[in-house]
């Protein structure tokens, strides 16, 4: 099975430590800054990894890894944007070329409440690369927290289109002071047993729906 963690922002690593009963056979990480990159690859290396580094913004260094991989293998990607813009939707795309492919996506509640006002502006086009369409699927005359489920709800017909659908329930990640809406992590997958495992291993404190 294959490891992909695409980012614009190294938080963390993860790694498949060699006395795993399975561990991945491939590992790819990804992000936009050398530094980070090569900081997540040593982290990888010393925990006896052997991960495989692109340095380049997401849209472009996915379409690398996919060229990489078994189209018939398994494959776990891990998609963690800092924002909305930096999650273009033909990351996706790319990867849904793979027959059996699962992904977790960490999308950015807080930007999407923060940064909404602009983001609707007539000529503000940043949306568009994350949701495809939206503004010919969502209407502009309701209140925000109703723009908002719509880009939602538009963003996952999208990944349903591909034959990428999400879990019913996403992690929904809040900060710990004033409780505010950080991320989601969503889960979207092909396999019905890949949803189960889901199902399994999210907390069921922090569950949500999505839209």
């Amino acid at each position: 099975m294959t490891l992909v963690r695409l980012s614009t922002a190294v938080r963390f690593s993860l790694s498949s430590a060699p006395e795993m009963a399975a561990p991945f056979s491939q590992m790819h990480i990804a992000d936009a800054s050398a530094d980070k990159c090569r900081a997540a690859e040593q982290r990888l290396i010393r925990a006896g990894g052997s991960p495989t580094a692109y340095i380049g913004v997401a849209e472009q260094t996915a379409k690398d890894v996919v060229t990489r991989l078994n189209p018939s293998g398994l494959h776990f990607i891990f998609l963690d944007p800092f924002n909305l813009q930096a999650l273009p939707f033909s990351v996706i795309k790319a990867f849904s070329r793979l027959k059996r492919v699962d992904m977790l996506i960490h999308l950015s509640a807080q930007d999407l409440q923060r940064n909404l006002g602009r983001y609707i502006q007539a000529g503000d086009d940043r949306l568009e690369c994350f949701a495809p369409g939206w503004r010919d699927a969502v209407r502009l005359d309701q209140s925000q927290r109703a723009i908002r489920a719509g880009i939602l709800s538009h963003w996952a017909s999208e990944n349903r289109a591909l034959g990428l659908p999400p879990a019913k329930h996403a992690e929904l990640v809040s900060g710990t002071t004033k409780n505010q809406r950080l991320y989601w992590l969503i889960f979207v997958g092909r396999h019905e047993l890949a949803n189960q495992f889901w199902d399994k291993i999210r907390s069921p404190g922090g569950q949500g729906q999505l839209i």
